[in-house]
């Protein structure tokens, strides 16, 4: 015979205990993509630097050879003050990079986007922009 009061011997996790194991593991997964994402943004950026610096590098030259910066046939954008034209903008495409002789033409790494290269109207200063995450 059976003593009525003793309980079943069961080896199963509460419901609480899971809903602490499950939270303290959403909490680290949080932690984690979040330091992934920081991470990924921080090495686009860096990555972003990195082809500006080589953009400037390859004009720089061209410069040097030429005596002005390249100048594409075509204009995207030109930047007026006062009625008055003050600079001309281009995205860096393969026609300027075919003047500055750049194998492959570098792009932004999250949106796939051309940088943009400003002159001014002499063709004796230049800007290169892109944005930081």
């Amino acid at each position: 015979m059976k003593p009525l009061n003793k309980k079943p011997n069961y080896k199963w996790f509460t419901l609480v205990e899971l809903i602490v194991v499950i939270s303290i593991l959403a909490i680290l997964g949080t932690i984690a993509f979040l330091s992934f994402w920081w991470f990924s943004s921080k090495a686009r950026d860096w990555s972003r630097i990195s082809d500006t610096m080589s953009l400037s590098k390859w004009i720089e030259l061209y410069s040097v050879k030429s005596g002005y910066y390249p100048k594409p046939e075509w204009t995207l954008t030109e930047w007026t003050i006062n009625s008055t034209v003050v600079a001309y903008k281009w995205e860096i495409q393969d026609q300027v990079s075919s003047l500055a002789k750049i194998s492959k033409t570098p792009k932004d790494p999250l949106s796939n986007n051309y940088y943009i290269y400003w002159t001014t109207l002499d063709y004796k200063q230049y800007q290169i922009a892109t944005t930081l995450e």
